[in-house]
């Protein structure tokens, strides 16, 4: 139980304009991302000002990805000082920008890199993180990925993916295909020996692409 207990899962799916990622949150609900971003600003408002190093960290890896972006501008709100606001600055304007001015697959980005790149002792035991695949672009899926296998170091990450792009980045031995037989799910370990031959001439997402491994639809 103690090691279930320990198991964090993510899904940054919504991004809708009534997302929680997209609205004001409790400047004091920061000592672990929730699982669907709902309090990112504060999250990085709280590691700005206890760890800065981690935070500059997460700014200048979402910087490789969304170009444009130059910061986030985190601060209480004036009228609510106990709320704060996802609000961020462009690289080429003096205007500040709000969290409704991000596109879905940067706000997902945000929030996946925060998690990632957050301070390795903060790093929940077993991260699940549900589709990160979706809305990135394909050169995020990279960082993302290097990213999984950084934070793994430290503790237990596990990826759902249907994403070939995605599964490129990964040896045989860091997935598992999922297929269903007589009504039960059978896991199986991908092995770069038994793969040698096709690996040779494809990549691991085209490997699974062509239904090789298992873990695509059947009858």
């Amino acid at each position: 139980m103690a090691h279930l207990a320990g198991i964090r899962v993510f899904h940054f799916e919504d991004t809708s304009e009534t997302a929680a990622i997209r609205r004001r949150c409790n400047i004091e609900d920061n000592r672990g991302l929730h699982n669907d971003a709902g309090n990112l600003a504060a999250f990085l408002y709280a590691l700005r000002q206890t760890q800065p190093q981690y935070y500059r960290r997460i700014v200048t890896t979402i910087q490789q990805i969304a170009p444009f972006f130059e910061d986030f501008d985190l601060s209480p709100m004036r009228l609510d000082p106990n709320s704060i606001l996802l609000n961020w600055k462009d690289r080429d304007s003096t205007h500040l920008f709000g969290p409704h001015q991000l596109s879905d697959g940067t706000l997902r980005t945000m929030a996946l890199v925060a998690l990632l790149a957050q301070p390795e002792s903060d790093l929940p035991p077993v991260i699940v993180i549900d589709e990160p695949e979706i809305g990135l672009h394909p050169y995020a899926l990279e960082i993302i990925a290097a990213l999984v296998k950084s934070a793994s170091v430290h503790c237990t990450v596990v990826l759902a993916t249907q994403s070939v792009g995605l599964v490129n980045h990964f040896a045989p031995e860091d997935i598992v295909t999922v297929a269903r037989e007589k009504a039960q799910s059978k896991f199986e370990r991908q092995n770069s020996a038994t793969l040698a031959a096709w690996l040779e001439d494809y990549s691991m997402g085209e490997i699974w692409e062509r239904n090789l491994i298992g873990g695509t639809p059947s009858r």
